[in-house]
């Protein structure tokens, strides 16, 4: 029994998919015979879709192909109605609609209609295409609906606003997006446009606005100067004026060099002269004649240059800028801190820019550096700059010594 059973179903299922694909063959092939308006099946058939459609009989066309696939493949039953097809439909329709508008704008400037009616006069055209004596039926009886009503409601002028409404709406039904995400997609676009062709034009006024020597004096300096070995220096510090990079080892190593050319002159003793105060209470005695150790006997610290960090605090000021700039913040970096465990990038908003808009941008920024976190100090306290603190990849050693050694600005 429950062999026979499962023969039933399966066949069941067999002659339920046989139908289907029948089906849809059968579809396939009309759509052919009217795509290539086979003689004479293929011109009833267009016949047919122009009584509705008009001109445009090639919108049913498609959805004879959409839905003989649908059959084919799916072998399902194709849902009519839903969101995007109740866009596209309308979306058919306001075609339709501005179709026969134009078709009987044009009929009125050659001479008025004998009968008022619309609906009577596409008839009349749809009778004069069959004997060849029409070739323009805009949008057929659908058109000429949508014509009749909207004419009879609002007048010519309203319809075409009430075309541009429908077509809102099929929008909005077939993307699923609101006109309110448009239009916050729009103005993000065009704030990020406006923002880079406003920077692409005060790059080219500075430009416009340097001061150019002129020819004799360059031809004069290129003859008179000499190769020395500070010019390539010179030009380096011009050219990487912004943003200014402090590094913490220059101080430390810097005092380092200095303690140990004072080693060969012997120990310095400074005496402070002090007023002779009585205090108030005398236990012990001050031996007056102790020298403090000096710093020689902490062992030198071995320098770690962190060149990795060196070499990319131009570039990831340059990316900083540029992400501050893509989310619309117009800022510049004016110094970088490099220090032992993280490097601090002094940003300066531009005038009107919300201090709470960069901080929010704390992931992008992050995402932007390829840093694992990053704290941002709003504002420096006594600058009107935001700092931006990011992991060294290297990190350096403090030592006593160093720290010791450190000039006192």
């Amino acid at each position: 029994m429950g062999k026979k059973k499962k023969k039933k179903k399966k066949q069941q299922e067999w002659t339920t998919q046989l139908k289907f694909e029948m089906a849809g063959l059968i579809l396939l092939a009309i759509a052919l015979f009217t795509s290539f308006q086979f003689d004479p099946l293929g011109i009833i058939i267009i016949q047919l879709f122009r009584f509705f459609a008009g001109e445009w009989y090639h919108f049913l066309t498609l959805l004879l192909y959409m839905f003989a696939f649908m059959l084919i493949f799916k072998r399902v039953l194709p849902t009519m109605w839903s969101r995007r097809f109740a866009g596209l439909y309308i979306a058919m329709f306001t075609v339709l609609l501005y179709s026969h508008l134009e078709l009987f704008q044009n009929l009125q400037s050659v001479g008025p209609f004998q009968n008022g009616s619309v609906l009577m006069n596409t008839l009349e055209l749809y009778r004069l295409d069959l004997t060849g004596q029409a070739d323009d039926l805009g949008g057929g009886m659908v058109g000429a609906v949508g014509y009749a009503v909207g004419t009879f409601l609002v007048d010519v002028g309203g319809t075409y606003v009430l075309g541009a409404v429908l077509l809102v709406i099929a929008f909005i039904l077939l993307s699923g997006k609101s006109i309110r995400d448009v239009y916050d997609a729009v103005s993000k676009r065009v704030r990020v446009w406006g923002a880079k062709g406003l920077d692409a034009y005060k790059n080219s006024r500075t430009k416009e606005n340097k001061p150019r020597a002129p020819a004799t004096e360059k031809k004069e300096k290129v003859s008179t100067a000499t190769p020395t070995p500070q010019a390539p220096a010179a030009t380096e510090s011009s050219t990487s004026e912004r943003p200014v990079i402090h590094n913490f080892q220059e101080q430390a190593y810097k005092g380092e060099e200095r303690s140990q050319k004072k080693k060969g002159k012997g120990p310095v003793v400074e005496k402070e002269e002090t007023e002779d105060i009585q205090p108030l209470l005398t236990s012990e005695k001050s031996n007056e004649d102790y020298q403090l150790p000096g710093l020689t006997l902490l062992q030198s610290p071995v320098q770690n240059h962190q060149t990795s960090d060196r070499n990319q605090v131009s570039t990831n000021a340059k990316k900083l800028e540029d992400t501050l700039k893509s989310f619309g913040v117009q800022a510049q970096v004016n110094e970088v801190h490099l220090g032992p465990a993280v490097t601090k990038y002094e940003v300066q908003p531009a005038v009107g820019v919300k201090v709470s808009k960069i901080v929010s941008l704390t992931d992008d920024i992050a995402l932007a550096l390829a840093a694992k976190d990053i704290r941002i100090e709003a504002p420096i306290p006594g600058k009107s700059a935001v700092g931006i603190e990011v992991p060294n990849q290297d990190v350096a050693m403090v030592t006593s010594g160093s720290t010791g050694n450190a000039e006192i600005q």
